[in-house]
């Protein structure tokens, strides 16, 4: 998924590198990977998590999965863009339900190709 906006992250082992575009895939999405950005994620963020609520639907928690598979700290993703982001957790949201990589690719793509039209929409309406 390319970035609509690059960013610079500091990868786990301090060194930085710039990201343009992040994959996800089957692969890479790992129980490896959630497992330990699950740790991280309680160890930062689990005082006060409310007990009603399962955590695999907040988009902090799979903030922290991306970022794991990614190979960067959860903060290194603050400086993407929101719909960026939003797209990100959106492919491990769509993991985490069970969701197959193409259905997710397609569901991703259709609903940019609608925001797209939505906003040169409004755009002829402004003008």
């Amino acid at each position: 998924m390319k970035l609509s906006k690059p960013i610079i992250i500091k990868n786990i082992d301090g060194s930085e590198k710039r990201i343009e575009e992040v994959n996800i895939t089957k692969e890479n999405f790992t129980a490896r990977a959630v497992l330990e950005a699950e740790r991280e994620f309680l160890l930062n963020e689990g005082l006060g998590l409310p007990t009603n609520i399962p955590f695999e639907s907040l988009k902090s928690y799979q903030g922290y999965i991306a970022a794991r598979i990614i190979g960067c700290r959860y903060n290194g993703l603050s400086g993407l863009p929101g719909d960026d982001f939003l797209k990100i957790v959106g492919v491990v949201k769509g993991f985490l339900d069970g969701l197959d990589w193409e259905i997710l690719t397609d569901l991703i793509s259709e609903k940019s190709e609608l925001l797209s039209l939505k906003k040169q929409e409004q755009a002829s309406n402004i003008g």
